[in-house]
């Protein structure tokens, strides 16, 4: 059966990918010509909140699909289709890129972490190069998806479809995530731990979608709290904790506003938004590398002509023609391989 889309959530992806982008663009990195100039600005300087959000989708959305699939490899197969088409011209792009803009290729161990969504740091291990990187350093939150979705997928099934224990299970998943790193100091431990910890998101997205599709009132009350506790865990270890803390009430309320109030949903129905949810993996997968690539190039050729603002914008610009390409080349090749 095919998951008809929700609207709504198509644009939260649009916002959440924004958020992240801007981040990227303007408060990660030191060494672009504009430095932090822009970072105190709290949506840009916590932008990264934005995987949080994507996160929340997912748990919302897996659990849907995992509702209406047949199986656990129709499941995984399901899943795999959406992800590696993408993934693969991407990494093509970039490979290719590379060599015409520096005459070298890259190394061919790096296209693995993408193209098989796993760790830098299993490869390192297994082929004892310590090199090994992935191709983009926003290729982890893909690493986390995956790993969600085998653990919940697997489970799920495993417990006949029992929704309720599967949830469950991910809660304990996560509750050793965090006692883990609190008293843990094996490497081996704390690397398996680590594949939790963000498990309190996507079990609150699983709730949302339960109360989305029941309307029961506890199921939203889970949702609500099991996110209210993740945040409250994220702003522990924050310096300007209040300002924290309301950026991400801010940002995480972009979730919830229209679950709960569906009259305002028709705020979401905005074209600018319904457009970058539609291109959101793929602009995802491509915006960090180029604006790491670029923006230093932009910043000479402007030669201090154009607002150290405005630097990214022809990026941004480039970044959505090239992902709506991509993302069109990748409905194509999943109706072509598709069975």
């Amino acid at each position: 059966m095919k998951v008809k889309r929700i609207d709504y959530l198509d644009a939260i992806r649009g916002i959440a990918v924004w958020l992240v982008v801007l981040y990227h663009a303007y408060a990660r990195y030191e060494h672009f010509p504009y430095g932090f100039e822009y970072a105190s600005f709290p949506l840009l300087k916590y932008g990264y909140l934005g995987v949080e959000l994507f996160f929340l989708i997912s748990g919302f959305v897996i659990l849907m699909t995992l509702e209406r699939s047949r199986s656990f490899i129709n499941f995984l197969y399901k899943r795999w289709l959406r992800l590696f088409p993408a993934m693969a011209i991407v990494t093509l792009l970039f490979y290719v890129g590379y060599y015409l803009f520096c005459e070298k290729w890259i190394p061919y161990y790096n296209l693995l972490p993408g193209l098989t969504f796993t760790e830098p740091y299993f490869y390192k291990k297994l082929l004892h190069i310590d090199t090994i990187k992935a191709l983009s350093p926003s290729f982890w939150t893909l690493f986390v998806e995956v790993k969600f979705y085998a653990i919940f997928g697997g489970v799920f099934f495993l417990l006949r479809k029992n929704v309720h224990k599967s949830i469950l299970f991910l809660l304990i998943l996560w509750c050793f995530s965090i006692i883990t790193s609190l008293v843990c100091h094996n490497e081996f431990v704390m690397k398996i731990a680590e594949l939790f910890i963000y498990y309190g998101w996507f079990a609150g997205g699983c709730y949302a979608y339960l109360y989305f599709k029941t309307q029961i009132d506890k199921y939203l009350y889970l949702s609500g709290g099991i996110t209210l506790v993740a945040i409250i865990l994220s702003t522990l270890s924050k310096e300007y904790f209040v300002e924290y803390f309301i950026t991400v009430i801010t940002i995480i309320a972009v979730f919830f506003i229209p679950l709960v109030f569906e009259k305002v949903r028709f705020v979401f129905q905005n074209k600018f938004l319904l457009f970058f949810g539609f291109i959101s993996y793929s602009f995802y997968l491509l915006q960090e590398p180029m604006l790491l690539f670029f923006i230093d190039k932009i910043h000479t050729a402007a030669g201090g002509v154009i607002n150290s603002f405005c630097i990214p914008l022809p990026l941004f610009i480039a970044i959505t023609g090239l992902s709506y390409g991509v993302t069109k080349a990748e409905i194509w090749i999943r109706k072509l391989i598709k069975f």
